[in-house]
C-alpha cells in the first residue's frame, strides 16, 4: 500500500490525532501530550506544520514541525531533552522525512540524537533532495546505567562521593529530613508552586533560566506535569526539613527509566 502524506495545520486536527499518535510513541518525549504542551506554551507567531504519513487509515509516521514563513523547525527548544519523529517502521520514517524536507524551504531538527536512526535517515532525505546540510553538536546527555545492586554501582565512585556522603550523614544527624524519592504526587498544584519557587530562589533565578522566569515556561511545565500525572508517569523527589523544602526534582518515569 502506498504511503500518503498529509500536512496538519489546524490545532483541532492536531488534537484529534492523540490516540493514533501515542500508538507510535516510544517514550514520553514523543507523546502527543508533550507536543501539545510545547505548542500551547511556545508557538508564538509560528504556524502548525505537522507532516503525517498514512497507510490507508493507519497513521504510520509523524514529523512534528512548526513554520514561520517558508522555513520549518522541530516542535522543540531548550526545554526538549530530545526530538525524534514518530514512525511505525524505517519505510514510514523515510517517507515522513522526505516529505518534510521537500515541503519546506529550510528545515531545522534539534535536538536529534546523533546515534538514533532519524539522524542518518534525515541526512539521506536531505542529500536525496539536494539540500545543503549544516550539522551542529549541542549537548551530551548524561545517561546512568543503574543495573545491578547499589553497592556495585557505588564502589568505583566512592572516592568522588566522599564529601557528598559526609554532608548527607550530617544532614540526617542534625536535622532529621523528610526525603521522598521518585514518588507519585499528591496535591500536585501546590507542590508545583513550591518546587518552582525553590528553583527560582537560586542561581537559575538570578540567570533567568528558572521555570518561573517566563510565563511560557511555567505554563509548559505545568501542562506537562498535569498530563503525565493523569497517565501515572509523573514522579517527584524532594528533601524537606521542618516543613521547608531544600531540594526538589520533577521527572517522568517509564519502563523503569526516569527522564528529567
Amino acid at each position: 500500500m502506498t504511503d500518503r502524506v498529509e500536512w496538519v495545520t489546524d490545532p483541532r486536527c492536531f488534537g484529534a490525532l492523540s490516540q493514533r499518535w501515542d500508538a507510535l510513541a516510544r517514550g514520553p518525549f514523543q507523546r502527543h501530550a508533550w507536543f501539545t504542551a510545547w505548542w500551547e506554551a511556545f508557538s508564538g507567531s509560528r504556524e502548525l506544520a505537522i507532516c503525517t504519513v498514512w497507510r490507508g487509515e493507519e497513521l504510520v509516521g509523524v514529523v512534528p514541525l512548526c513554520r514561520r514563513g517558508a522555513a520549518a523547525q522541530a516542535m522543540a527548544n531548550v526545554h526538549s531533552p530530545v526530538f525524534e519523529p514518530l514512525s511505525k517502521d524505517p519505510l514510514a520514517l523515510d517517507s515522513a522525512l522526505a516529505a518534510a524536507v521537500g515541503g519546506c524551504a529550510a528545515i531545522a531538527l534539534a535536538p536529534v540524537p546523533a546515534r538514533a536512526p532519524v539522524h542518518d535517515h534525515f541526512l539521506a532525505a536531505c542529500h536525496e533532495a539536494g539540500r545543503i546540510v549544516h550539522l551542529e553538536r549541542r549537548d551530551t546527555s548524561p545517561i546512568t546505567d543503574t543495573a545491578g545492586d547499589f553497592a556495585g554501582y557505588r564502589e568505583p565512585r566512592k572516592r568522588s562521593w566522599r564529601e557528598i556522603e559526609r554532608r548527607r550523614r550530617r544532614l540526617h544527624r542534625e536535622h532529621s529530613p523528610t526525603v521522598r524519592l521518585i514518588e507519585r504526587p499528591e496535591g500536585l498544584e501546590a507542590e508545583l508552586v513550591r518546587g518552582f519557587e525553590l528553583e527560582a530562589s537560586g542561581w537559575k533565578g538570578i540567570n533567568r533560566t528558572a521555570i518561573l522566569s517566563t510565563e511560557e515556561t511555567r505554563r509548559f511545565y505545568t501542562s506537562v506535569a498535569l498530563a503525565f500525572r493523569a497517565s501515572g508517569e509523573l514522579v517527584l523527589s524532594s528533601i524537606e526539613v521542618e516543613g521547608r523544602m531544600l531540594a526538589w526534582d520533577l521527572a517522568l518515569l517509564e519502563g523503569g527509566r526516569t527522564g528529567c
